[in-house]
């Protein structure tokens, strides 16, 4: 067959794109072989005192190990970078608030909530105040990050592949760094901004008793919101409001949480108590958490952590194990402040309640990729920062967060301390150092003692916000400090407690101060404690029981709907797709 002149040249260029094409992918391939990180032979890098081995499991699960405990989280960084070093830069940089130089305008909504709330300044006041031990240790993390960024100067090793597509600098990781990340996640599991919004703008609309099916509370034991209450200001209903870092994060799902449990040892197959923890995130690529090993002088830890951070959130020492999960206290209220209007009264002011006083403001700049620069003016009440810009006819709100008040430090030294801790009461003591995030931890240890603790720095309020805005020209929604440790619900394992579980659940215990918790029905405590039951009444518990109670997602009720829709379903004709989803329900 003969081509012409068009069909010839038609030719020549599909020719010329499949090369170019394959060439591309050959490209795309070498770059991901490039990236894969060395996991034999030697390196040789600075900031060590004695050599670090670096030893992989086949699935890829590190141990670090070392000779001191400051070559050991060295190590531990290096080997963060070498796994997630695209995460570890993106998170910090969600932090910071500087997302949009990478992705243009798409990354302005968050950059404005990270630089509205402060979270790269008040990390860096942390790291300022932060104590000796604490600082030793982030600066060892931080240049086991920057040995590996080293080694991507080299032609032997390439950066991620995140990283090259996405044109991300290789950023020196800093101490304040792993910090940021902290104020991040605090942030993202404090969560109840939204919450208060919706459930402020369901009170406006439904009136007190019809929204008090949508409020965590006790129907029985604590009043609900009055829809008499005066309204904080003639607005309209609240905005609809979406978190974009908790988002952005991968904690903005409603199912978003974490559950963990301890059975006593009596009721074992070692005669020790058995303990399990899981975490509940939105899948994401990778994935919030990493698993590693640190041993090195005191320290011989395993368990999860958040890439750029050296805190294992659940995990064990050998001696004590433990699982943190979300204590949903509601460790931030919403203030409805009073703004001046620009033409009637003092520009840039706001109404204490007694007299007018100026705004704090602030003025950010927000690189944006593609576009000049965005300036940002954030004012700031005695509360806190306005979420947003006030508005003729809009309540503006500003946010009080536990964690503004610079304590990311002090959960970091209660987790290295929790690290170290040879019985189950000395991490307990340990946990009384932990700020934010608001946590509920259980533990037990190698001598058969548990519990469970309530620990952060948790708001002590004079009158209730019952999770709604409240008026900033009131004193007496002020807080007044936290809630003293000993004052946090606790529970011992043991006689009348076989065991304890920390989910969805309301956590309580005598002589705890009562505070205000974002509690979600119990569903999933619930079930837990079922199959904690049955297994202590009819047989010995051992590890085969565990992975099966980890693993079980029935939900008593969700069978229920199931099979009421089921019979709906059997006494009407239904098409073919309704069919389907039906056979589906009855294979549940």
């Amino acid at each position: 067959m003969r081509l012409g002149g068009w069909g010839a040249l038609a030719l020549l260029l599909a020719v010329i794109v499949l090369v170019m094409v394959g060439l591309e992918r050959g490209r795309n391939k070498t770059a991901e072989r490039d990236a894969v990180p060395q996991v034999s032979g030697q390196l040789a890098v600075g900031g060590i005192s004695e050599s670090v081995i670096l030893v992989r499991e086949a699935s890829g699960f590190p141990h670090v190990l070392a000779a001191n405990e400051l070559d050991a989280w060295f190590g531990l960084g290096f080997a963060h970078a070498q796994d997630r070093l695209s995460q570890m830069l993106w998170l910090v940089r969600l932090a910071r608030g500087t997302t949009a130089e990478i992705l243009g305008p798409p990354g302005l909504p968050a950059d404005r909530y990270a630089r509205t709330l402060g979270l790269g300044r008040i990390a860096e006041a942390e790291w300022e105040r932060l104590g000796e031990p604490a600082r030793a240790v982030l600066e060892a993390y931080a240049a086991g990050v920057n040995a590996w960024l080293r080694q991507l100067d080299t032609d032997a090793v390439g950066a991620p592949v995140a990283v090259a597509r996405g044109g991300i600098p290789l950023a020196t990781w800093r101490p304040a760094d792993s910090l940021a990340v902290l104020k991040l996640h605090a942030w993202a599991l404090s969560g109840s901004v939204d919450a208060s919004l919706v459930l402020q703008d369901l009170l406006k609309k439904l009136g007190g008793v019809e929204s008090r099916l949508f409020f965590p509370r006790d129907p029985a034991r604590e009043p609900f919101p009055s829809s008499d209450r005066p309204p904080l200001t003639a607005g309209g209903p609240a905005p609809v409001w979406r978190d974009p870092l908790r988002q952005a994060i991968g904690l903005a799902g409603a199912s978003a949480g974490s559950t963990a449990w301890v059975l006593a040892g009596e009721y074992t197959a070692s005669g020790l108590p058995v303990l399990g923890a899981d975490l509940h995130v939105e899948p994401t690529i990778p994935l919030l958490v990493h698993v590693a090993r640190v041993r090195g002088g005191a320290v011989d830890v395993a368990g999860a952590m958040i890439p750029g951070l050296p805190i294992v959130w659940t995990g064990h020492n050998g001696r004590v194990s433990w699982g943190a999960t979300h204590a949903r206290a509601a460790v931030t209220d919403l203030y409805s402040e009073r703004i001046a209007e620009r033409d009637a009264e003092p520009a840039d002011h706001y109404h204490t309640g007694r007299r007018w006083r100026p705004l704090e403001l602030r003025i950010e700049s927000l690189a944006v990729r593609g576009q000049a620069p965005e300036e940002l003016v954030v004012r700031s009440t005695a509360h806190g920062p306005l979420l947003e810009p006030p508005a003729a006819g809009k309540e503006s709100f500003a946010v009080a967060w536990a964690g503004a008040g610079g304590r990311g430090g002090e959960t970091l030294s209660a987790f290295l301390a929790a690290a170290r801790a040879g019985d189950a009461e000395t991490f307990r003591e340990a946990l009384a150092g932990v700020a934010t995030p608001a946590l509920a931890v259980v533990f037990a240890d190698a001598q058969g003692a548990g519990g469970l603790q309530v620990a952060g720095w948790i708001p002590q309020r004079s009158l209730p916000s019952e999770l709604v805005p409240v008026p900033g020209r009131a004193p007496w929604y002020d807080w007044k400090g936290p809630t003293p440790f000993e004052k946090l619900p606790r529970a011992t394992l043991g006689p009348g407690s076989p065991f304890l579980v920390a989910a969805d659940n309301r956590l309580e215990s005598p002589g705890a101060r009562r505070g205000e918790w974002l509690w979600h029905p119990g569903v999933r405590a619930a079930r837990v404690e079922t199959l904690l039951r049955e297994a202590t009444g009819s047989r010995v518990f051992d590890v085969d029981d565990a992975e099966a109670l980890q693993a079980d997602v029935l939900e008593p009720s969700g069978r229920a709907i199931a099979e009421a829709a089921l019979a709906v379903a059997a006494a009407e004709p239904i098409g073919r797709e309704a069919a389907e989803v039906a056979a589906i329900l009855a294979r549940v």
